[in-house]
């Protein structure tokens, strides 16, 4: 075998033993399509240490998990989707209020609502 050759097979070799230990740590590929300018931003911040978590938690608020919250899903029980965005949560839960029980809220929900009203309702919940 000649020189290039073996070392496009060592680095194919490489390739696949680095994407089997990334599969293993549960870290997976994930192609969205963004602006040039901004998919160079991502690849520079997803490179901090803190990064993942820090994206766990601005996600918190922006895609909600129906299933997660329990007043949330009785509130939604005429919709069939698993994720909904932030302000529709929070339009979902003021245009609701009446019918949740407030005593039947979990100290996580409530926390929840008290996020989607700082970041989607300007700190203003109409319920």
């Amino acid at each position: 075998m000649q020189v290039p050759e073996r070392r496009r097979l060592q680095l194919r070799q490489a390739k696949r033993a680095q994407r089997l230990r990334q599969r293993q740590s549960g870290l997976v590929p994930c192609q969205i399509m963004v602006p040039q300018a901004l998919a160079a931003l991502l690849r520079e911040v997803a490179k901090q240490p803190d990064f993942a978590r820090r994206l766990r938690a601005w996600l918190r608020l922006e895609a909600i998990e129906v299933s997660a919250w329990p007043q949330l899903q009785l509130l939604c029980w005429g919709r069939h989707d698993q994720w909904i965005s932030g302000a529709d949560a929070l339009a979902i839960y003021e245009r609701n209020w009446r019918f949740v029980q407030p005593e039947a809220l979990t100290a996580e929900e409530t926390d929840l609502i008290r996020g989607l009203v700082d970041r989607h309702g300007g700190g203003v919940f109409n319920g």
